[in-house]
């Protein structure tokens, strides 16, 4: 751990890569001017404040981070898996390129597959169904093994709409423009009732995996 936490450059571009880009992006501001164009997000100016202040302070915990042990990078890109030629079943997966490996926030690494996941329904229809049914069991998976409690899910749900805002805004090649603003105002909202706790709202998410076991009520 005394290793990985002089990773400073890691979390620099942990804090970039999204939350440091969700506000200009919504605002087309800069480089990112005509990236949603007049169909983005109709955001209130307090909302715009409040998204502001809190991607501020997960800036602030990202670099403060300092007891827990995260991969920094998981996505499906970074997961490899060998699969039953016969049977197609999955015999074992492996997981790849830990250089942004660093003492991070744990709903992060969950937030960020869950988005990239996520992503594939929304671009591409007939994988929707299978997709959804992955993402309940990556997050029964998940809390089965590990204590989840209710700033773990609203940290997952509001890392997934910075995602959506910030990443798939950014990389080009999903759909079209249209479509991409779509999964914006979706991530956005992912953001606010994030920050909200909304519980009925997030257990009706695709992070709802998450309190099918331990969340406490």
């Amino acid at each position: 751990m005394n290793e990985v936490n002089r990773n400073e450059e890691m979390r620099r571009i942990t804090a970039w890569i999204t939350y440091e880009r969700v506000v200009p992006i919504l605002k087309g501001e800069g480089q990112y001017e005509g990236i949603l164009g007049s169909d983005g997000p109709a955001l209130a100016e307090s909302d715009l404040a409040r998204l502001e202040t809190f991607t501020q302070t997960r800036m602030d915990e990202i670099f403060a981070a300092k007891d827990v042990f995260t991969m920094g990078d998981f996505w499906t890109g970074n997961v490899i898996v060998r699969v039953n030629e016969e049977t197609g079943a999955v015999e074992r997966a492996y997981v790849v390129d830990w250089e942004v490996t660093k003492p991070g926030i744990p709903f992060l690494d969950f937030g960020q597959l869950a988005a990239e996941l996520y992503t594939i329904g929304c671009f591409h229809e007939n994988r929707r169904q299978e997709v959804d049914e992955g993402l309940r069991a990556y997050g029964r998976a998940y809390a089965s093994i590990r204590k989840v409690d209710e700033e773990f899910v609203r940290g997952a749900g509001s890392h997934v709409g910075a995602h959506l805002v910030a990443i798939t805004s950014t990389v080009s090649g999903w759909g079209t423009k249209e479509r991409v603003r779509e999964v914006v105002r979706e991530g956005t909202m992912y953001l606010l009732k994030g920050i909200d706790g909304d519980r009925e709202w997030l257990r009706s998410s695709i992070v709802a995996g998450l309190t099918d076991i331990n969340v406490s009520n």
